[in-house]
C-alpha cells in the first residue's frame, strides 16, 4: 500500500513539475525550469538561463488569488524600478506583459542562501545587521518603506552568514501615493521591525 502511494505522489508530482515547465516556457522560452519556490499568493519560480539563476514570479491564475498576484507584481516592477541603485536587494532583470492569460510577471535576480525564518528569525551579527538597517534606510530614502520585515521569509543570509539581501518587495509603498502620516508610519513599521530582528 504504501509503495503505491509513493507511486501516486510521485505521478502527481511528476505532472505538477510538467505544468510548471509549461508556465516558464511560455513566459519566456529562453529560461529553464529549476524548482517553485515558497508558496505565496503569486506563483514564484527558480529558472536558470545561460547557467545564471534567477526568480520568475508571475500571477495565479486561480481566481481567488488573481487579482492580488497582479497587484503585488505591479508593484514591485514600480519599486525594484525605483530602487535599481539599491544595494542589498534582488533587482529587476525584466518583466513581462500578459502571456497566456497571465496578466504580468518579472524575472529578477536570484540570491542563494537561507531564509531568516530558518535561522530562527534573529541576526546578531553586528555587521549584517548594519547592512540590513543600511538596505532599508536606502530604502527610505528614495520615497519607499513598508518592507514587510515581519515576514522573515523575505530576507535571505548567505551562505557564509556575511551579506544579506531582502527578496520580495512587492508590499512596499511609495511616499508620493500616500499621506506624509501613512509614508512615516510605515518607516516606524519598517524600523521597528529591525529591533525586533535585531533583539539580543
Amino acid at each position: 500500500m504504501k509503495s503505491i502511494t509513493r507511486a501516486i505522489d510521485s505521478s502527481l508530482k511528476y505532472v505538477t513539475q510538467l505544468s510548471q515547465r509549461s508556465i516558464v516556457r511560455a513566459i519566456d522560452p529562453s529560461l529553464k525550469y529549476v524548482t517553485q519556490l515558497r508558496p505565496s499568493g503569486t506563483e514564484v519560480y527558480k529558472v536558470e538561463r545561460d547557467g545564471v539563476a534567477y526568480v520568475l514570479k508571475t500571477n495565479p491564475l486561480a481566481y481567488h488569488a488573481k487579482d492580488w498576484g497582479i497587484l503585488h507584481i505591479r508593484q514591485e516592477i514600480d519599486v525594484l524600478q525605483a530602487a535599481e541603485d539599491v544595494d542589498g536587494i534582488t533587482h529587476l532583470v525584466r518583466e513581462y506583459g500578459e502571456i497566456g492569460g497571465r496578466k504580468v510577471s518579472l524575472l529578477k535576480e536570484f540570491y542563494n542562501g537561507t531564509t531568516l525564518r530558518s535561522l530562527g528569525g534573529f541576526i546578531k551579527d553586528t555587521k549584517l545587521q548594519k547592512k540590513l538597517e543600511s538596505v532599508v534606510r536606502s530604502l527610505h530614502s528614495i520615497g519607499i518603506a513598508n518592507l514587510d520585515l515581519n515576514n522573515n521569509t523575505n530576507i535571505i543570509i548567505s551562505p557564509d552568514a556575511s551579506d544579506v539581501r531582502i527578496v520580495d518587495l512587492g508590499c512596499g509603498v511609495f511616499s508620493n501615493n500616500v499621506t506624509e502620516r501613512m509614508f512615516q508610519g510605515s518607516v516606524n513599521m519598517d524600523m521597528n521591525a529591525l529591533e525586533f530582528i535585531f533583539q539580543q
